[in-house]
């Protein structure tokens, strides 16, 4: 477990919640790895009962694995993850960018656009900028919570929430590791375009493309490397 950790004495359960989930999401915490309570109280300095409420939350999520009487291990993403998880974004995309395009205005795009600009800074020679993933990311998903946050639709955007945890897993892969930053900003330079046009077919088309071949090079990514996250 990576020693950084430190929290101070507020809501403890959900501080150790995000400290672990942080750490999970950016894979410091690697897939299968074990956490026992006992270890979590130890290393952060609390009780057993704000770490144990933890883990049980990010059970719940879907990031760790509680296995009765063996113990608590971070759950590892598989391509069968991967397929369901880019199977159900794109249906969750491709439904709140046909019922919110009429919704998103020019100071959405304004502020769309200006999130494309700065993603630019961060691409040299078709890689992001090392320095720059975790804001990459960021913004990766910020540009995508437009899409989803369109119809004004709350259950779908909390379902998106939730599929979004395990998608950050795969961007941290994707982000860090693959060649194609500028195909993939064109992409989402055309889904931009798309809402300043109001085009919901060129939209679909993009959104559709986009997604798909995120999914290829992430699996393709998960397959050089043994099969999980």
């Amino acid at each position: 477990m990576p020693d950084e950790f430190s929290i101070d004495r507020r809501d403890l359960t959900d501080q150790v919640y995000d400290v672990l989930k942080t750490q999970i999401l950016s894979r410091a915490l690697r897939p299968n790895e074990k956490l026992s309570v006992d270890r979590v109280a130890k290393r952060l300095g609390i009780s057993r009962t704000p770490a144990k409420d933890a883990i049980n939350r990010l059970a719940a999520d879907g990031l760790i694995t509680i296995e009765r009487r063996v113990g608590s291990f971070v759950t590892p993403v598989t391509a069968k993850d991967i397929r369901e998880i880019f199977s159900l974004r794109l249906l969750l995309e491709l439904h709140a960018a046909r019922e919110g395009i009429g919704n998103i205005t020019l100071a959405d795009i304004e502020v769309m656009q200006a999130i494309l600009s700065e993603m630019a800074g961060y691409i040299v020679d078709d890689r992001y900028l090392p320095e720059a993933h975790a804001r990459y990311i960021d913004l990766d998903h910020a540009l995508h919570r437009y899409i989803i946050d369109s119809p004004g639709n709350d259950r779908l955007s909390a379902m998106y929430e939730n599929l979004d945890v395990h998608l950050h897993i795969a961007r941290v892969y994707y982000i860090n590791d693959i060649e194609n930053a500028a195909r993939g900003h064109g992409q989402h330079q055309a889904i931009v375009t798309a809402y300043l046009n109001q085009d919901s077919h060129i939209l679909a088309d993009v959104l559709q493309e986009h997604i798909n071949e995120v999914r290829d090079l992430v699996l393709q990514k998960l397959k050089s490397i043994g099969g999980i996250f």
